[in-house]
């Protein structure tokens, strides 16, 4: 996000330097966070990106989401609308504060803030153009299965460590040695046709990507299976890709499998249809 970009808090429009300590006060807090794609202005599967926040927001803080479906709508509108964004693809960045308890101050109330991301080449869910080279990165720390500032933190430590390596992008493994995805996103394995993935219950996050490429499956009768994807087991797979706000993002290459190089095909025949379906 440029320093100009407006954003908003609890419905209103700042600047971020005239929001001051308003930002301070929300980062000294714990958050989660949904990255969501915009088309029109409109958010794409709100309602699934709302239910994950409100399962999130309950589990880890007992607490309601501070803001409607009907809220979200109108406050994307009006932020891309005063940053001047076309009505092409967008990504919006959501994050949502719990209330604090400060012996010291007055308590608060659940807060949400919500970013201008970036705007995105294709309009709607697509397979990135740009093939990348993974490495993997061992995650001992971030408490699994859910989107919060800490997981958020981790990912672009592990993102930059990779590229300061030489590669794109970064695989988590956890110290078990499971797969658990790309920061958030899924990892998708292709092998003798059939997609393999990593269960919620070994540590992947639940996200609406992983979400729309199930649903995308059982449409087109591909058939996906979840096990605990283990790291040696990635250079025997014939496909790797993973899922993001923008879509699909298929990988190359793998450091430690000999220069080996991943087919396309999967990806790139459900980045075509992504667009076609629906979750309930």
């Amino acid at each position: 996000m440029e320093s100009e970009a407006m954003i908003c808090i609890d419905g209103q429009l700042f600047q971020p330097a005239s929001a001051g300590t308003r930002i301070l006060d929300l980062f000294t807090n714990n958050y989660i966070y949904q990255q969501i794609h915009t088309v029109d202005h409109r958010p794409l599967h709100l309602h699934t990106h709302f239910e994950l926040a409100a399962k999130a927001f309950s589990d880890l803080y007992g607490e309601a989401l501070p803001l409607t479906e009907e809220e979200f709508v109108l406050s994307v509108r009006r932020l891309l609308v005063a940053n001047h964004c076309s009505r092409h693809s967008h990504t919006v960045l959501l994050r949502l504060f719990p209330s604090k308890c400060d012996p010291h101050h007055e308590p608060t109330s659940a807060s949400y803030m919500l970013q201008y991301g970036k705007t995105l080449l294709y309009r709607g869910y697509t397979l990135w153009h740009t093939r990348m080279n993974a490495t993997v990165a061992t995650d001992e720390h971030t408490p699994p299965g859910y989107p919060t500032d800490t997981a958020l933190r981790t990912a672009r430590f592990c993102q930059q460590n990779a590229c300061r390596h030489g590669f794109d992008l970064a695989i988590h493994e956890n110290g078990e040695g499971i797969i658990t995805g790309v920061g958030d996103a899924p990892v998708f394995c292709v092998k003798d046709r059939t997609l393999y993935t990593t269960p919620l219950t070994a540590g992947a996050t639940d996200t609406v990507l992983r979400r729309l490429i199930f649903a995308t499956c059982r449409r087109l009768y591909l058939k996906i299976e979840e096990i605990a994807i283990r790291t040696i087991w990635l250079g025997d797979c014939d496909e790797i890709f993973t899922a993001d706000p923008q879509g699909l993002i298929s990988i190359a290459s793998l450091a430690g499998t000999d220069s080996k190089v991943y087919f396309n095909m999967m990806a790139d025949y459900l980045g075509e249809r992504l667009n076609d379906t629906e979750l309930p």
